[in-house]
């Protein structure tokens, strides 16, 4: 829309009459509005739409990669600390096999190989506790910076809700 006014004050000089003096007032207006731009509307109308769709997907995309981060940190956390949980169990398990194998070579019943055997499988189950300790440590660290919170005490068979779909 555009619009122009104006206005124009004539005087003569001669005598007073009031046809010599004029004074003139004017204006326009005109409005202008396409009938056809070739589809432009249209397509700038679907453009907004697709942006908009673009803009959820993004959104939802996002809300996933939240959730999954979500879970893997809980589930390796769980799976760090069962597997801290065996090795530890092994270590034990191999330091009584240890004691039980000096006191059958103290009784001769076996060699001195079969104890150093025995010792070389009790420092390769405490370098695998070892080296479950620092990936429990990791596992928790990386799960406080996902949820925001320590993991304190976590279920290994968390029930979850089943979907109303697959109600059987």
């Amino acid at each position: 829309m555009s619009g122009s006014e104006g206005f124009q004050n004539t005087i003569t000089d001669q005598p007073s009459h009031s046809e010599s003096d004029r004074n003139q007032l004017n204006g326009t207006a005109s409005l202008t509005e396409p009938l056809f731009r070739g589809g432009r509307t249209v397509a700038e109308i679907r453009r907004a739409k697709a942006l908009v769709r673009a803009g959820q997907a993004q959104l939802v995309n996002a809300e996933q990669t939240v959730l999954l981060d979500a879970v893997t940190a809980y589930m390796d956390t769980v799976r760090d600390t069962a597997n801290l949980e065996y090795r530890r169990s092994n270590v034990q398990v191999l330091q009584d096999q240890l004691n039980a194998d000096n006191t059958q070579l103290n009784a001769g019943a076996i060699t001195q190989t079969d104890v150093q055997q025995t010792q070389a499988r009790l420092a390769t189950a405490r370098a695998g506790l070892s080296v479950a300790e620092g990936q429990l440590a990791t596992s928790r660290a990386r799960f406080e910076r996902v949820i925001g919170r320590p993991a304190e005490m976590l279920e290994s068979h968390a029930c979850f809700p089943v979907p109303a779909g697959d109600v059987g």
